[in-house]
């Protein structure tokens, strides 16, 4: 065997890169599957920014009707349970963002997935088949993906000021309440 290094550009050996034994012409990328496992030496209470996008971007499904009104009831029913603390979760029209802490038990990957099912089969929400999630390390982080994710609407130009976005809610507010992170 040749121990020369082939000539690629790296994107054969990627997650993206063609599908082994395909010409590369029509290859879609792979998309790997998250594992959303809290490592156990992550302390309990760890906030984690998380992003749930609806199936079709670009729309508004997630804002029409009662929609918000009844993932607000979906958020409160999961606290009420006890399987996430919601610190602050924003609806935009085709997604979410939130930052959370989850309970031991059930966890962050199945608290996830059975929010996602419910709201799907309840209120008929396409989600896309995964979620982010990203674990905040340190308290200064927890100030900027709040501002971050309260400043969404505001980037996108459908308010001039983050309080005036109607479908948010923060732990020291409620659903559509004007107190916010800083």
């Amino acid at each position: 065997m040749n121990d020369i290094p082939s000539q690629s550009d790296g994107r054969d050996r990627s997650p993206s890169g063609p599908i082994p034994g395909d010409s590369g012409e029509t290859a879609l990328p792979v998309r790997k599957r998250l594992p959303h496992d809290i490592p156990s030496w992550v302390e309990p209470g760890a906030v984690f920014f998380i992003t749930v996008c609806a199936k079709s971007r670009g729309t508004e499904s997630l804002v029409l009707g009662d929609t918000p009104g009844q993932l607000w009831e979906s958020i409160l029913h999961r606290t009420e349970m006890r399987q996430w603390w919601p610190h602050l979760f924003l609806v935009m029209p085709d997604h979410v963002h939130a930052l959370l802490s989850f309970a031991p038990i059930p966890g962050m990957r199945k608290t996830m997935n059975d929010w996602k099912r419910y709201t799907a089969s309840a209120l008929g929400i396409e989600w896309q088949r995964d979620f982010f999630d990203h674990r905040l390390r340190h308290d200064e982080s927890f100030v900027q993906k709040a501002h971050y994710i309260r400043m969404n609407p505001v980037r996108t130009k459908r308010v001039e000021k983050p309080e005036d976005w109607s479908y948010v809610w923060t732990a020291n507010g409620g659903f559509g309440e004007t107190a916010l992170p800083t």
